[in-house]
């Protein structure tokens, strides 16, 4: 925030998506006063700004609090709030609000090159605060367009044609805690079953986030899940003893338009999974839909 005339400053709230692995939050918070060349208040590092330590973790209170927190990786999500309502922040003439875009680097290995040094990471604010007269001095907000650009969604369902897929049945089955109230169940009944999910991307991404949107439940077994022909697969524990919907992250990737592939193994299975009324060990997949979200690039 940037801004002339009187008034108060009561809170903040900051959200940022992550460009590569690692902390984002060293980045000290400055409050600059009616013109004052030296900030009257300097901090020490986001996440002590926003009344945490030690990096963030999710949380919610009263004045402040981290309600989202996905993690370290890139493609990662944050949003973080402090209100001023305790301590709010006056000013006569006008009033400058910033933190600083810092944090750790790494090289391709994953090895820490720094710990405090400017990244690319996408962010976007809300300064809240009261003022007299009509606010001066600050850039109008470019149009939705223009700051964020919608997620690539690829519904399972609209793939089934296309399957493959070893033991047991696939089917389409409704619900309301799906996408589209619909999600792809495979009804696999054996270990080591498998199920091929080909999906097409319709542009090239240079550095995309991917994510499936898979389903919990208390008759659902333990997959290896790889995309394309990518070595290191991912393995997810489906078991739940209630339904639900939840996102897992497959790293960041380099997609070229064109046809790709989600692959799924069963490799057991959790020890209280069973099909419902029986002892039967449960080994069902469920898949909601695939999530591509453009990240931003990597600074140099």
């Amino acid at each position: 925030l940037e801004t002339e005339g009187e008034g108060v400053y009561v809170g903040t709230v900051l959200s940022a998506q992550f460009a590569e692995q690692g902390w984002f939050g060293e980045g000290d918070d400055f409050i600059y006063i009616d013109g004052e060349e030296e900030p009257s208040y300097k901090g020490t590092g986001t996440e002590d700004y926003f009344s945490d330590a030690w990096g963030f973790r999710e949380f919610t209170q009263m004045n402040h609090g981290v309600p989202i927190w996905e993690g370290f990786d890139a493609g990662d999500r944050v949003t973080a709030y402090r209100w001023h309502i305790q301590d709010p922040i006056r000013f006569e003439k006008s009033i400058r609000v910033e933190i600083e875009h810092k944090g750790s680097r790494h090289d391709e290995n994953g090895k820490v090159l720094t710990g405090y040094e400017e990244r690319a990471d996408d962010f976007a604010s809300v300064a809240f605060w009261y003022q007299k007269d009509e606010p001066t001095g600050y850039t109008p907000l470019p149009p939705l367009a223009e700051r964020t650009k919608e997620k690539t969604r690829i519904e399972a369902e609209t793939c089934v044609d296309n399957i493959q897929h070893t033991t047991g049945a696939v089917i389409v089955q409704n619900g309301g805690q799906w996408s589209g109230e619909k999600q792809l169940l495979f009804q696999a009944h054996l270990p080591d079953s498998e199920l091929s999910l080909p999906f097409h991307v319709e542009e090239d991404f240079e550095r995309v986030s991917v994510q499936a949107i898979l389903t919990s439940s208390w008759d659902y077994g333990i997959y290896e899940i790889r995309l394309d022909d990518i070595e290191k697969p991912i393995t997810v524990d489906l078991y739940s003893p209630e339904v639900k919907v939840q996102p897992i992250s497959l790293g960041v990737h380099s997609l070229a338009k064109g046809d790709h592939t989600l692959k799924f193994r069963n490799v057991g299975c959790n020890p209280q999974s069973k099909l419902k009324g029986s002892e039967s060990p449960g080994y069902f997949l469920g898949i909601d839909l695939i999530e591509l979200g453009e990240i931003p690039k990597k600074r140099k």
